[in-house]
């Protein structure tokens, strides 16, 4: 690599990782557009965890709460009420699809990227499902939120009150929360968004939403 190429597609990686727009199938095609070698996966896994050292940085409170309700609701039954320890469960929900898919399909996987066609069409589905997944969303809430003026939503990600991290509505009619079949259907997501051009957090945002998340 020439000194440019790096420069260009970490500063594509780090731009497009905070949108729904696949930044793993945008590492595929910047080299495509500029005839350069695809990069091969084990560099773009470096790109995606220099993301995840800056997300770390930003949520290093927020992800030490989270672990230590998990360990603590291990231990002590209590505990297990706790709303922080209910999300570190639904994230390890989320997370066992893909883990699998990535170790059971890896070779599969790998071969798409240098294929910049089938990057093309997961961008396309990717458009689709974030579409998809908002109209459905909105259809679910207006039906729901429908009759009823006293709307008034909680924001549990406070820091008078960093022991909750879970958003809720406060509504008359009924409220839709993220439960462990959501979270294994969201993981199931997460596990086609291995693929290039298929985004992890499109596809987490559009199937939440599916369900009328707000």
């Amino acid at each position: 690599m020439k000194i440019f190429e790096p420069i260009l597609l970490g500063l594509v990686q780090g731009l497009t990782e905070f949108f729904p727009v696949s930044s793993s199938g945008h590492l595929v095609i910047i080299p495509f557009i500029f005839k350069w070698d695809y990069i091969p996966v084990y560099y773009t896994v470096m790109l995606h965890f220099a993301t995840l050292l800056s997300l770390i940085t930003v949520f290093f409170k927020e992800i030490i709460i989270i672990i230590k309700s998990f360990f603590i609701g291990i231990f002590k039954k209590s505990a297990r009420k706790d709303k922080n320890f209910k999300l570190a469960i639904l994230i390890i929900i989320a997370s066992i699809p893909a883990a699998l898919a990535g170790f059971l399909l890896d070779k599969y996987i790998e071969s798409f990227f240098s294929r910049p066609l089938f990057v093309g069409i997961f961008l396309l589905i990717t458009a689709a499902v974030l579409v998809i997944g908002e109209l459905r969303g909105n259809f679910i809430q207006k039906n729901r939120y429908s009759g009823t003026n006293n709307l008034k939503t909680e924001n549990l990600y406070s820091s008078q009150d960093n022991q909750n991290y879970i958003t809720k509505s406060n509504i008359n009619t009924e409220k839709q929360q993220i439960n462990y079949l959501i979270a294994f259907i969201v993981g199931i997501g997460q596990a086609i968004a291995v693929l290039p051009g298929i985004s992890r957090s499109g596809i987490t945002i559009s199937f939440t939403r599916f369900f009328g998340i707000k």
